[in-house]
């Protein structure tokens, strides 16, 4: 299941043909995302369990954040070259982006009516630099 929420996602914001992530699609899933509490909470928890010794997603998320970190470096180094704000590389970005994104989400969760995931992104994404906004 989690694997198949995995490609809808992507096919649904790369349907133009592309094959590579760029921040605008990250904002256009978080907004998404805003739509379907129900997904984002069972996917929150599955990676909230898949810690434990012995869970059945582990492996899974494990592979799946090692992949997003990859192309997540790959789409900022596309962006924003091989520096970003404060001289931090893409793959040392890659990671905060992630940690940005699941724990936008779990405040969302706990409080939807105090956080605004994708106002919150949009800031985060304002802190990594001017990037190639002409492409966004």
């Amino acid at each position: 299941m989690l694997a198949a929420r995995d490609r809808w996602d992507t096919a649904a914001f790369l349907a133009g043909g592309s094959d590579s992530w760029r921040l605008s699609h990250l904002e256009q899933l978080v907004e998404y995302n805003a739509t379907r509490p129900g997904v984002v909470q069972t996917f929150a928890a599955l990676a909230g369990e898949s810690v434990t010794g012995g869970h059945p997603a582990r492996e899974y998320f494990v592979e799946r954040y090692a992949q997003a970190r990859a192309r997540l470096a790959e789409m900022l180094r596309a962006e924003f070259g091989d520096r970003l704000a404060g001289g931090r590389t893409p793959e040392q970005v890659a990671p905060l982006l992630i940690a940005v994104l699941d724990g936008l989400q779990t405040q969302w969760l706990l409080d939807p009516e105090a956080v605004d995931m994708g106002a919150a992104f949009r800031d985060f994404v304002a802190l990594l630099g001017p990037g190639d906004n002409s492409a966004r």
